[in-house]
């Protein structure tokens, strides 16, 4: 594992520094704003990478100047708070996933009759289409969108080409000069590259996936993780035992994990914009 200071771009890994970034501890607020009432130290003592990946996609619309405008779309997207947040910073946003029962609270199918009972934050639901459709195959016209949304989702796709084309479909969707905002899983020691069901990236193994001609990173990506974050790992059979239990993380920070295979992981996030 390699060690630096942490910086707060846009394409980066999840750091235990960013939870005091001013910017993204607003956004989490926001998004979360229904989590953190009450709670005025929210998101301290609760650093939760999933919270990161989202305030790392709000914040990159943000920068790129797509809110307030723009159309957005969320691939994978189940019933996570950007979709609620983006619905009052967004001309319209749609949300897609399989929405069945397999998926549990992560999708579950009373996105398509009633969203509302899943909001994390105030939202506006004049502005909110839920479709249920797979990423690999987006029933949308070429162009259609000014942003694309998707969180701890491409991991789950199948294999390596699953995700190329379900990426291609995001890329195809998008107008040029359109932003795509996604967070997966990325490898920081071992060499596993899978648990069942789950893609577990290295750089080369990610760099493949997201390569196309037409489709940039915004900045250089930063893959290195500072030391207090290497600090904190999570034990993934414990962070398992909580999710078979039916409860919240019992242990926090909760950043990066290790698996008693000997492989650790955390979350990257990157932006890619689609050639003009």
């Amino acid at each position: 594992m390699q060690e630096t200071a942490s910086t707060a771009g846009l394409c980066k890994l999840c750091e235990v520094e960013d939870f005091e970034d001013p910017e993204l501890r607003r956004l989490i607020r926001s998004a979360y704003a229904f989590h953190s009432e009450g709670d005025p130290a929210f998101p301290s003592g609760r650093e939760y990478r999933k919270l990161w990946e989202v305030a790392m996609s709000l914040r990159a619309f943000g920068q790129l100047g797509l809110l307030g405008k723009g159309r957005f779309l969320g691939v994978a997207a189940g019933a996570e708070a950007t979709i609620f947040w983006l619905t009052r910073h967004a001309s319209q946003v749609v949300a897609t996933d399989l929405y069945d029962e397999s998926w549990g609270k992560q999708a579950p199918p009373t996105m398509l009759t009633d969203p509302g009972v899943h909001a994390t934050c105030p939202w506006d639901p004049r502005r909110l289409l839920v479709e249920r459709m797979d990423a690999r195959d987006l029933r949308f016209e070429d162009g259609t969108f000014d942003g694309v949304f998707s969180s701890s989702s491409i991991e789950h796709f199948g294999g390596y080409e699953d995700v190329r084309r379900a990426l291609a479909e995001m890329r195809r969707v998008l107008r040029q000069g359109g932003v795509a905002a996604l967070s997966t899983e990325f490898r920081i020691a071992g060499e596993l590259s899978a648990l069942p069901g789950l893609l577990l990236f290295d750089e080369a193994e990610l760099r493949s996936v997201l390569e196309a001609e037409d489709w940039k990173l915004v900045e250089p990506l930063k893959l290195k993780l500072s030391r207090a974050t290497l600090r904190v790992i999570v034990d993934f059979e414990e962070a398992a035992a909580d999710v078979e239990a039916g409860r919240d993380w019992t242990t926090f920070p909760h950043i990066v994990l290790q698996h008693s295979l000997g492989v650790a992981w955390t979350s990257v996030h990157v932006v890619l914009r689609r050639a003009e």
